[in-house]
């Protein structure tokens, strides 16, 4: 009857065992909920940029007191560009707050959360005891640089079919004279003048840390398109990750706001989990289509 006994309550030990491993395995299985810090999604920051397109407002410091899948909560800095007399002159003011992160959604295949709500502790910029900022939706990076240099020579390659069109097998064989009055008028050489005609004037004009954890270009563009912002319809910066994958960032344009109205701005993330290698590839199009890269060299000490 011992043995008995024995071996019933080691094949009940042996079920539990079991069950309690079956449960952890189930609960681990929940997707982790991360927060979208300008085009990269990340668990327990220390720091939050809440305005991607120029950074003049952020979260800094956070020291983080819980995070489940359905909120997070933390103690940090809010800090924000007072814009006087301009944003590019104004001073970054300084308020402590305390964090919650909430509302979470699936966005792109990730459960993200998408509200920030601020409770200031002291001093509030705007007269009020909170603040809530909403995050922009997430969606993955795409490095899709090379269809925007390419396309413009791609044009230039239907105008070589014309070339066969002398095959003079037929032309002697018949009155000669008629065949070569035509081919001449068929070789249309304007065409590669087209594509190159009005390509942006562009130059880096310097790469900056900016507050903590991320990194601050200024470019300068120009063309002769015409239309607004200086005939530049976009500035994208192109880098490299740790798994060689190209990622782009959005430049904005800040030359409304400065002296210099051919000005962007592009703020990049700059820490361990973004390094960067050789050169940032600058791909600056024109409002007519025409583009130009660059090239900047940042190595991971600017940052």
């Amino acid at each position: 009857m011992r043995t008995l006994r024995v071996a019933t309550a080691t094949l009940l030990g042996i079920g539990l065992a079991a069950s309690s491993l079956g449960l952890s395995g189930s609960a681990s299985a929940a997707p982790r909920t991360s927060v979208n810090n300008c085009g990269e999604l990340e668990v327990k920051p220390t720091d939050l940029v809440l305005a991607c397109a120029d950074a003049n407002a952020m979260l800094t410091d956070l020291k983080w007191s819980g995070w489940s899948n359905g909120r997070a909560k933390a103690t940090g800095t809010y800090e924000v560009n007072d814009c006087t007399p301009t944003c590019v002159a104004g001073k970054t003011r300084a308020y402590p707050v305390r964090v919650k992160l909430d509302r979470p959604k699936v966005q792109s295949g990730s459960r993200v959360f998408t509200r920030v709500v601020v409770t200031y502790v002291k001093a509030t910029p705007t007269g009020r005891p909170s603040g809530t900022f909403r995050l922009g939706a997430y969606s993955p990076e795409q490095a899709a640089p090379s269809p925007s240099v390419t396309a413009a020579p791609a044009p230039a390659a239907p105008a070589a079919p014309a070339a066969p069109a002398p095959t003079a097998s037929a032309a002697p064989t018949a009155t000669a004279t008629a065949t070569p009055t035509a081919t001449p008028t068929v070789t249309p050489t304007p065409t590669p003048t087209v594509a190159a005609g009005t390509a942006p004037v562009a130059a880096l004009v310097k790469s900056e840390r900016f507050q903590s954890s991320k990194l601050r270009l200024s470019i300068t563009a120009t063309s002769s398109a015409g239309g607004d912002r200086k005939g530049i319809r976009s500035v994208t910066v192109y880098r490299p990750n740790e798994y060689n994958t190209e990622l782009d960032t959005k430049a904005s344009y800040t030359g409304a706001e400065t002296a210099n109205q051919d000005e962007w701005t592009a703020i990049l993330s700059c820490d361990a989990t973004a390094r960067f290698k050789d050169t940032l590839r600058i791909v600056v199009t024109a409002n007519d289509g025409a583009t130009t890269t660059l090239r900047g060299n940042v190595t991971p000490t600017s940052c």
